[in-house]
């Protein structure tokens, strides 16, 4: 399958959902998130500097060298940085548009989560149900 920035930007997203979520229902951060944020460094590090999809190095891959760690050699402290640099705002564009969706549907989130509570377990008809009663998820 083709992967695109669009593709792999709502992947970041979903990953920092989570993150986001505690954020916004209970106003705190915890250390609940830490695989997830491990896998989408893993995954903006791959788009930029192994895939080419980003603005630093777009038609470059370090994808074998990152694997042996030998990046030293390859590339110099000021690409890294500008690296380094995208991937953060790469990452922190996403967890805010992570924030806005989430804010977006929170009462959606809200009865899906009440009616988890009532009843333990929720299959996909009855999901379905609850966001066509609700109305479309809503993006910014």
């Amino acid at each position: 399958a083709v992967v695109s920035t669009q593709s792999t930007g709502d992947l970041l997203c979903r990953g920092l959902a989570g993150k986001a979520s505690q954020v916004i229902f209970f106003d705190k951060h915890t250390d609940q998130a830490h695989k997830d944020l491990k896998r989408i460094t893993d995954v903006a590090y791959a788009m930029v500097a192994d895939h080419g999809m980003g603005k630093s190095a777009p038609n470059l891959s370090f994808q074998e060298a990152r694997s042996q760690q030998r990046r030293v050699n390859l590339w110099s402290n000021q690409l890294q940085h500008e690296m380094d640099e995208e991937v953060s705002t790469i990452v922190q564009d996403q967890y805010e548009r992570a924030i806005a969706i989430i804010k977006l549907n929170k009462e959606l989130i809200d009865k899906l989560s009440c009616r988890l509570y009532e009843k333990k377990t929720l299959n996909e008809d009855e999901v379905s149900t609850l966001i066509k009663e609700h109305g479309p998820v809503v993006e910014p």
